[in-house]
């Protein structure tokens, strides 16, 4: 492991609607103790964001307006940055003070594109967290040390079963969004400005499965950190608007077919096996629509399954649309 001083630079890219309060100056301050300090710290805001984030800097943040969208300020050219390695955060995350020094240790160590942090810690959820993401989206555990995370045909994922006792950076093939170490120049070449038709919906659910995984099918290296110390908050968002409505069920049908048709069935069509991943996801919607009919009497909704199955038929509407054949190609070379 790198002592400090050998370390490059780097600099630090937050994207926020403006409404995280607290979680964000926390978020600051956790800036202001790093062993290793940014050279810049950013703050991308989106436009429409009417209050003032500069009262009371914390760490001689730097603030830039930007086009609103979870994607959208995301898909940037950080032109603004010049060091060749950017900690991209969402507005709720608090890092322990060696964070940035591990996650930069292991950019080095592995010559990664990207090392993420485990903000979500799905190893350690309680066997009832864990049945839930089984049941509603398939999600599973699985002890193929090889990777961290794997992303099936299906659509769905799976995660190491247990934190690793031995070694902390693995490879995987997603990183979770609200915190990850970037090569800017691997940003840069994978085109995240053809990813802002997410942010046609209220919530661009799933958005860094999409980013992510674009690496892993374009050839990059990319990497789970498991001790990094870093804390997801769980502030305010357009997530918890999303969240409280009942339309957030045709959304998550919508965006999840559109997800799975973006990052699985284009890339498994480019190889000649796409069949095998429509097999699979035609299953998982099956299981998905009788798991639609059954959250009526848990939510007390009669209205959930009609939100699924019309998010479906969006879905598909939408990828056979002129304006997702405008998109750029998910398959870079």
């Amino acid at each position: 492991m790198r002592r400090v001083e050998e370390l490059p630079a780097y600099s630090v890219a937050i994207r926020t609607l403006g409404v995280a309060g607290e979680a964000f100056q926390r978020e600051l301050q956790s800036l202001t103790v790093q062993t290793l300090s940014p050279e810049r710290v950013i703050v991308y805001v989106a436009e429409d964001f009417e209050g003032d984030l500069r009262k009371g800097s914390v760490c001689g943040e730097e603030y830039v307006y930007v086009q609103k969208g979870m994607v959208a300020q995301r898909a940037l050219r950080y032109d603004e940055i010049e060091t060749d390695y950017v900690l991209l955060l969402d507005d709720d995350v608090e890092l322990a003070p060696d964070s940035a020094e591990k996650m930069l240790n292991a950019m080095i160590e592995k010559e990664a594109d990207c090392v993420g942090a485990d903000t979500y810690r799905h190893q350690e959820g309680t066997v009832w967290q864990k049945l839930y993401t089984l049941a509603t989206n398939l999600d599973y555990p699985h002890c193929d040390r090889k990777w961290a995370f794997k992303i099936h045909r299906n659509g769905s994922f799976s995660y190491l079963w247990r934190t690793p006792h031995e070694e902390k950076v693995l490879p995987t093939q997603y990183v979770a969004g609200p915190c990850a170490m970037w090569r800017k120049d691997a940003i840069q070449r994978l085109r995240w400005e053809d990813e802002i038709w997410m942010d046609r919906e209220a919530f661009a659910y799933m958005d860094d499965t999409v980013e992510s995984y674009k690496l892993h099918v374009n050839g990059g290296k990319m990497f789970l950190h498991y001790d990094t110390g870093v804390k997801n908050l769980n502030a305010k968002t357009a997530s918890s608007v999303y969240r409280s409505k009942s339309t957030r069920f045709y959304v998550r049908a919508k965006m999840g077919f559109c997800v799975w048709w973006r990052t699985i069935y284009e890339v498994e069509k480019s190889c000649s096996t796409a069949f095998p991943a429509v097999v699979a996801y035609t299953a998982k919607t099956l299981w998905s629509i009788f798991m639609s009919v059954f959250a009526v009497f848990f939510f007390l909704d009669i209205s959930v399954p009609f939100h699924h199955i019309r998010g479906l038929v969006a879905g598909w509407r939408f990828v056979h649309s002129e304006e997702y054949r405008r998109v750029g190609r998910y398959i870079l070379n």
